[in-house]
């Protein structure tokens, strides 16, 4: 049945735009914002790798920054033992501050799959962007999310929600709700691993050990994430926006999915 729905899967990832507009929250901040903008020129001395995706301009204490997200898909190409031809995919993120001479670059965030015999994708979810001054210090911090697969029937991608508070790093990272549900052809009803709400490992434990997760057998289940070690130490207002944007994605996610079987 996965694999009769690939098809499917192909014509939905293709065609998804970003469902809503770029997210931005200056309720907690202690001095003035300037809310994300989309813009379309980019400053002299800053290079893109691969197709631009998105490119946000925004003021806040630390100055007038810039978010760009980038990606790139490679040609078949022989692969590294010239047994099979392979593609790479890949994803790019960079923060800029464009306050003096020249943009200086504060963080880049490069992923992706390589050498790939079967269907490969790595490419940001849009609709994740999220800017908000989340601690209330006055300087934006970032959300991003991706997914990434490299496979030859339907099934979930690997998927990451990436934060970035100045240069440090926060993620959770799992796998996305697609391929995960089916409609069965008589009955008309829906199977498949049912979306948790609680990505706590004993909740997904006990999801596992009931069986009733549609033949996948490892943790994390779709469309939940590993872990929250990350965010050991972290402001907790980090951890709290993210499980949140984590779960909206997900069940955004799952209303696609169905409307495609």
């Amino acid at each position: 049945m996965r694999f009769l729905l690939a098809a499917a899967l192909l014509a939905l990832t293709a065609c998804k735009q970003p469902s809503q507009p770029v997210q931005a929250d200056s309720s907690h901040a202690s001095a003035p914002l300037g809310l994300p903008t989309e813009v379309k020129a980019i400053p002299a001395g800053i290079s893109i790798q691969g197709k631009l995706r998105q490119a946000l301009r925004w003021q806040d204490k630390s100055g007038d920054n810039l978010l760009l997200l980038s990606q790139a898909e490679g040609d078949f190409q022989p692969s590294k033992d010239g047994s099979d031809d392979v593609r790479d995919a890949h994803v790019y993120a960079a923060h800029y501050l464009l306050s003096g001479d020249k943009p200086r670059r504060l963080w880049l965030l490069k992923d992706g799959v390589e050498q790939c015999m079967f269907d490969v994708a790595a490419e940001f979810d849009l609709a994740a962007t999220h800017v908000a001054d989340l601690d209330g210090d006055g300087v934006m911090e970032t959300i991003v999310a991706y997914r990434q697969t490299c496979t030859s029937d339907v099934s979930p991608s690997n998927y990451k929600l990436i934060l970035h508070a100045g240069k440090a790093k926060y993620g959770l990272r799992g796998t996305d709700r697609f391929g995960v549900t089916w409609r069965d052809a008589d009955t008309g009803q829906l199977s498949g691993t049912p979306l948790l709400a609680d990505c706590s490992r004993n909740s997904q434990q006990a999801l596992l050990n009931s069986k009733k997760t549609g033949g996948f057998d490892e943790l994390p289940l779709p469309g939940c994430y590993a872990d929250e070690k990350d965010f050991a130490g972290a402001p907790p207002a980090f951890l709290s926006a993210m499980r949140q944007q984590w779960h909206s994605l997900m069940q955004q996610q799952e209303v696609e999915w169905h409307k495609n079987l």
